[in-house]
């Protein structure tokens, strides 16, 4: 290593480079606070994640340059794989947001950089640069961080309990902001080791040309900051999602229902599909039938999502439309979003609440009649409303879906008969223990049918159900 000593042109741009990063990691940290993880499906974040990763590069650079004049060799090795784990993380990330099929490699990458950090973190902790008393405190904070961050996210990947997912997602979104500010205490330690350089020495110089370059620097990342991040917070254009393809199957099944479009005031607009009662009559009132898809049937294409909705399917049954006469509304949820009900995910639900109030409207619907139903992604979806919109709804049928406990107080009024395989390793079975539980904590008297020996694919058996139809149209709303 050279024999060389950071100057003050150097601890001035260290200290701009590692301001920068922080003042990004914490816009990015408010906007997902509101956004939560749609930010990753907006168009903007791809000139984001390039101003975010060259200031993140230029910082860490800076880090290694300033190991090296201090003859720290093991935080300078460390960090030095820090860097190849962080560029190896974000190519990845950068393909899951642009090409898809990717998403497998990521969970392997962020081990691989938790580990470098922590490491990376030790060193600061244990080896020489812990003479400099920052230095050492972002490597405890740092190491701290990580390491809780590193043990909540397999708590979560192997959680069986949907409360302990959501609290973990509140838990781990406040982590990553103390994550943002542990750089504070480098800038503490550089600011302190600018101040011990001998006054007069040449060390201590910044020509007018570095000055310059310095406060070029700092304005035109600042400035870029500031538009990307009000791009991401702002537009609403989103990636282009992989989804599945049209098929022939849901072509067919689509063609027996009218399309329909509903657009607010916003110009946010929501794609459904709906069938009116077999032998309408306008002087009558009918119940209203939501059907929430499963995720498998994303998309603008107002389609696939008859297919993807079980319930729909049956009810256009001959047999069964005569003796349930309803209209049928499936909303399509677009790509990128969900229903609502599942942690850390943006949803569609104001939207989807606006199009069914449109559509009652239009329609002569009895507004005490109105159901919902769906499975996985939509079963997340009737959990979630009946708990954020109870007096919307008369009752609710849930397949292999879940929400957050804590708001199962709010639906105790809706007659719900939820339903769950035992061995569902795509929805823990638990999601929908614990909402029941948490009802009948609360008052409430759910109905829950769980069958022992099936996983996540139930409907076959759910259908079949002895009294559920008539159980699900004589639910009125007082």
């Amino acid at each position: 290593m050279q024999k060389q000593t950071p100057n003050k042109s150097f601890y001035l741009f260290g200290i701009l480079f590692i301001g920068l990063s922080i003042i990004a990691s914490l816009v990015q940290w408010f906007i997902q606070s509101g956004l939560q993880s749609q930010i990753y499906f907006r168009q903007s974040i791809i000139p984001w994640f390039f101003l975010v990763t060259t200031i993140s590069i230029a910082t860490m650079w800076m880090l290694l340059k300033y190991c090296r004049y201090k003859k720290y060799r093991s935080a300078y090795a460390f960090l030095v794989l820090v860097m190849i784990a962080f560029l190896s993380s974000y190519f990845v990330f950068y393909k899951i947001l642009v090409a898809k099929g990717w998403e497998g490699l990521y969970p392997v990458v962020f081990i691989i950089l938790a580990v470098a950090t922590i490491c990376y973190s030790a060193s600061l902790i244990f080896s020489r640069a812990s003479e400099r008393k920052w230095l050492k405190a972002a490597g405890v904070f740092g190491m701290i961080i990580q390491l809780t961050e590193v043990a909540l996210t397999v708590w979560r990947m192997n959680g069986t309990h949907i409360q302990p997912i959501f609290v973990l997602v509140d838990i781990q979104h406040w982590i990553s902001l103390a994550n943002a500010l542990v750089p504070v205490l480098m800038i503490v330690n550089f600011n302190e080791e600018l101040k011990e350089l001998p006054a007069g020495n040449e060390a201590t110089a910044l020509r007018p040309s570095l000055k310059f370059i310095l406060g070029g620097t700092a304005i035109l990342l600042i400035a870029g900051i500031y538009i990307f991040g009000q791009n991401l917070a702002e537009k609403k254009e989103v990636l282009p999602a992989k989804v599945n393809e049209v098929n022939e199957g849901d072509r067919y099944a689509a063609a027996l229902f009218t399309a329909g479009t509903y657009v607010n005031k916003k110009g946010d607009t929501m794609r459904y599909r709906f069938m009116k009662p077999i032998d309408y009559d306008q002087k009558k009132e009918y119940p209203l039938v939501v059907c929430l898809h499963h995720g498998g049937a994303h998309g603008n294409d107002n389609i696939k999502q008859v297919a993807g909705s079980a319930l729909a399917q049956v009810l256009v049954n001959p047999v069964n439309s005569r003796k349930y006469p309803a209209f049928i509304f499936i909303p399509q949820c677009p790509p990128g979003y969900n229903w609502g009900g599942a942690p850390g995910a943006s949803s569609v639900e104001e939207i989807t609440f606006e199009a069914i109030a449109a559509f009652e409207k239009e329609f002569k619907t009895d507004i005490k009649r109105c159901y919902v139903n769906g499975e996985s992604m939509g079963g997340y979806g009737s959990w979630h409303f009946i708990c954020v919109r109870p007096q919307m709804f008369a009752a609710a049928i849930p397949l292999c879906g879940g929400e957050d406990p804590r708001l199962a107080a709010n639906s105790i009024s809706v007659p719900v008969w939820a339903f769950h395989g035992a061995k569902d390793k795509n929805v823990p079975v638990n999601f929908s223990r614990d909402m029941i539980a948490a009802i009948k904590k609360a008052g409430g008297n759910p109905r829950y049918t769980e069958y022992p020996d099936r996983d996540h694919g139930i409907w076959d058996k759910v259908k079949d159900e002895p009294g559920l139809f008539d159980w699900l149209f004589a639910q009125k709303k007082k």
